[in-house]
């Protein structure tokens, strides 16, 4: 009887690991459900012959080897470097597909996934879109559920509609036109699985109070990257800082910062983190990236060779904007944009206010929004950072 019931026991517990297993991996839609995805770049089709699309939750992902279809578009990859470059006109980004992370030719450096599909890689096509100022389209047929996608650089003539149906009539037929409606699709139009990361520039300052005021309205905790100069002014609000519980991170000892090369940096971490110690006993191990050259790895290196993690966000909200409802708009435009995303938010006077929009926001769709703070354990397991 003893026997029986362990290996009842036992039974349960694999069928547990296994359902456990399968609600944890990660939704990638092909297959019977993507063949009814058709792509065009410009006016000629993509034919369903070549590589599929994929579909990750609500993106849909492109093979590299169809973006290089369009005339003003270049695609290069270093195996070497494991690093993707996409460039149109002046734009680019360049992908380091290891991290998961992209430098675009503004110096701004995101969270961006790529994937291997079928021994190529492919990139999320209306992310990638936004971000090279490619035009993107996507039409839904209602009657058959079939959808077109629609890359462009300037030299197309047709309506996609058109295209789709005579291309492909038996998935958009001629008679459907009134059960076929045509949009300029923004990314992701609805919220799935998101890891958002709240962060604030420039601490502490003017706006601090206010700040930690909204965050603790919500009971959010979020990192506040440390200007030296400033923390010697405003020791108060450094320790309110950690007593919410908030992660203390470096970004300089001067609003000046110029430091390019990785002894410079290294003494500036060494001489904030003293004053960090001084005001309240901790140190911290997060450094905002340099951003004097992005693409220098040994300044990298060297660093994370000294135990610290360098954290940088895909997106960013400037201090300076207009008014509250452009910064909160910013925010969650990201935050629908990137399936984990960085908000850098620069202290400003609307700070406060904009935050407080897209904190109700993600409160709203906390089914699909993971709120996380920076931590050593969280950095070290390689969920966030760089």
């Amino acid at each position: 009887m003893k026997n029986k019931l362990i290996k009842l026991t036992s039974a349960i517990i694999c069928l547990a690991l296994a359902f456990t297993a399968i609600a944890f991996m990660p939704t990638v839609i092909h297959g019977d459900e993507t063949d009814n995805v058709v792509l065009f770049y410009n006016d000629r089709a993509w034919t369903l012959a070549r590589l599929p699309v994929e579909r990750v939750h609500t993106i849909y992902y492109v093979p590299i080897s169809f973006m290089a279809q369009l005339p003003d578009v270049e695609v290069r990859i270093n195996e070497t470097l494991k690093t993707l470059i996409i460039t149109h006109g002046e734009s680019f980004l360049s992908f380091d597909t290891v991290s998961d992370f992209a430098v675009n030719h503004k110096k701004e450096r995101m969270y961006l996934k790529t994937g291997v599909y079928h021994d190529e890689r492919y990139v999320p096509v209306d992310i990638v879109c936004a971000y090279l100022g490619l035009g993107f389209e996507e039409i839904t047929s209602k009657t058959t559920g079939a959808v077109a996608l629609r890359v462009t650089d300037g030299h197309q003539t047709e309506k996609l509609e058109d295209l789709a149906k005579n291309k492909f009539p038996s998935l958009f037929s001629a008679s459907s036109d009134k059960d076929t409606t045509a949009q300029v699709k923004p990314p992701v139009p609805v919220v799935s699985d998101r890891t958002v990361y709240i962060t604030f520039e420039d601490a502490p300052g003017e706006y601090t109070a206010d700040i930690l005021a909204v965050l603790k309205d919500y009971g959010v905790r979020a990192t506040f990257f440390v200007i030296g100069e400033q923390a010697v002014t405003n020791g108060e609000l450094i320790s309110q800082i950690a007593a919410g519980g908030h992660t203390l991170a470096l970004q300089s000892m001067s609003v000046n910062d110029t430091a390019n090369d990785a002894g410079t940096l290294l003494s500036d971490i060494e001489a904030e983190n003293e004053l960090l110690y001084t005001l309240i006993k901790q140190k911290s191990r997060i450094r905002k990236a340099p951003v004097t050259d992005e693409a220098d790895a040994a300044l990298y290196t060297s660093l994370k060779d000294e135990g610290y993690c360098l954290w940088s966000a895909n997106v960013t909200i400037p201090a300076d904007t207009r008014y509250a409802k452009v910064a909160s708009d910013m925010a969650i435009d990201g935050i629908l944009k990137n399936e984990t995303v960085v908000l850098s938010f620069k202290e400003g006077k609307h700070t406060a206010a904009a935050l407080k929009t897209v904190l109700e926001f993600i409160k709203q769709n906390s089914d699909a929004c993971v709120l996380r703070v920076a931590s050593p354990i969280f950095l070290e397991d390689g969920a966030a950072g760089n």
